[in-house]
């Protein structure tokens, strides 16, 4: 199942984190400031990995992106 963000555009950034099957914590997305402003899909498949979206940055209304999937 994918994890929804629905983000608005901030003086600061901020660090999307979703929870492994084991419970564990793990930092998926950081937004840097003053981007996004809609709602965004990440598909992850508990890898080690991370999204980072950089400052001023516009990203289309349900967009995926899919993260851990290296095959």
């Amino acid at each position: 199942m994918p994890l929804r963000i629905a983000h608005t555009a901030c003086p600061e950034a901020k660090t999307y984190v979703d929870k492994s099957a084991d419970g564990t914590s793990h930092p998926l997305v950081r937004i840097d400031t003053h981007s996004c402003r809609h709602e965004f899909f990440v598909h992850w498949e508990e890898e080690p990995c991370h999204i980072k979206i950089g400052r001023f940055t516009s990203i289309a209304q349900g967009v995926h992106f899919f993260a851990g999937a290296n095959t």
